[in-house]
């Protein structure tokens, strides 16, 4: 990329931070730090009901734990609440929906998921497209119309991806999915859980997966990363990021809300108006939000945001018991008071780095620099 790199870690203040947010938190520090880009801090209160002061103190002692430092964004709770909640930005969202009216690509609907009639194997089938229903709060939505056979191209051009094969004086790879996995996109990354790893689970090796040894990473092994126990017995894949360069949006997600029922905007607008104004050109995500890339991409062209041509980092999920870490699942919450270096340890394991030399947050970096850039 000719520009700068710049990107943000955005937690949602909806419940306490486990260990897949942890693993976000550094991978985006990783990949913007080693290009030397700007580093946002974004705390996306978009949700204002299950808002909890207690979660952004949450965020905020996180942070400080991992030692990550970013260049913009609140410093704290109080900030926070006073400057840089979304609420202040309401009036950007409300624009960017107008913008999208005048354009003659949204119509308002007042069908909800409960109306199985209304949807097709999750996709929405534009019940309300030619009723001309006017937004109503409580009563009607506003849905961004999909083109069908919209190709949305989602991708990045950063990092040679074939360190991550063992082969770090390849080329990058940059055609496809990497290392040969042929998941397609439409019934792939987009609905999750096609990399993932395992926490606390034991057994055989994954396909394609490599084994560790904990040894290697001084016995790692702390309840704090959510029942994460790696024992000799352990095995789980190194990180795969996804290299998904199309993805049909109509097929995957189809004519998608960008303003809620109560009068507030959606993830998928809220979060890009966002970024646009942050100017951020990187995202780095877990492999479950590859429709939200491709939607807000897709959002992005009509608007003619410079997010246009962000690049995209999908990394694969964590789960336990087979299910991926998540607030809504209630997965176990990060303890602060372990200290950040399972967290390093584990997150170079994933990448395949030397985890015994990663005991600090410089450590990790310079060794995924050298590896990655």
């Amino acid at each position: 990329m000719n520009q700068k790199i710049t990107s943000r870690i955005a937690p949602t203040p909806s419940g306490f931070l486990h260990a897949g947010n942890v693993y976000n938190f550094l991978l985006t520090y990783l990949f913007t730090r080693a290009f030397d880009g700007i580093l946002y801090l974004r705390i996306d209160d978009y949700d204002l009901p299950r808002y909890r002061r207690q979660y952004v103190e949450n965020i905020f002692r996180v942070l400080d734990m991992l030692g990550i430092d970013f260049d913009g964004g609140p410093g704290g709770v109080g900030e926070f609440e006073t400057k840089f909640s979304s609420k202040f930005r309401l009036g950007a969202y409300q624009n960017a929906l107008k913008k999208l009216e005048q354009k003659g690509v949204c119509y308002a609907c007042e069908c909800s998921h409960s109306m199985k009639s209304s949807f097709k194997n999750g996709i929405y089938t534009r019940v309300c497209a030619e009723k001309n229903l006017k937004f109503k709060k409580d009563e009607t939505a506003m849905r961004l119309r999909v083109l069908d056979g919209a190709e949305i191209l989602v991708g990045q051009n950063l990092i040679n991806f074939d360190a991550l094969c063992g082969k770090p004086d390849g080329p990058a790879n940059q055609t496809g999915v990497l290392c040969g996995n042929e998941q397609a996109t439409q019934g792939g990354t987009a609905n999750g859980l096609k990399n993932s790893a395992n926490l606390g689970d034991s057994g055989g090796a994954k396909p394609g997966g490599e084994k560790f040894s904990p040894n290697a990473a001084e016995n790692l092994n702390s309840a704090n990363l959510g029942a994460l126990n790696l024992t000799d017995e352990t095995t789980f894949e190194t990180e795969k990021f996804a290299q998904a360069q199309s993805v049909n949006l109509a097929q995957i997600l189809g004519d998608f809300v960008v303003w809620k029922k109560d009068d507030t905007p959606a993830y998928n607008l809220a979060s890009l108006v966002d970024d646009e104004i942050l100017g951020v050109n990187l995202l780095v995500r877990g492999e479950d939000l590859l429709a939200c890339s491709a939607a807000q991409k897709y959002a992005a062209q009509i608007l003619g945001y410079g997010f246009e041509s962000a690049n995209f980092i999908h990394h694969g999920l964590l789960a336990r018991e087979g299910k991926k870490l998540s607030k809504s699942s209630r997965a176990p919450a990060v303890s602060v008071t372990d200290g950040a270096k399972i967290h390093y340890k584990f997150a170079a394991l994933r990448l395949g780095l030397d985890a015994s030399k990663c005991d600090a947050l410089s450590n990790l970096l310079e060794m995924f620099k050298e590896k990655f850039v």
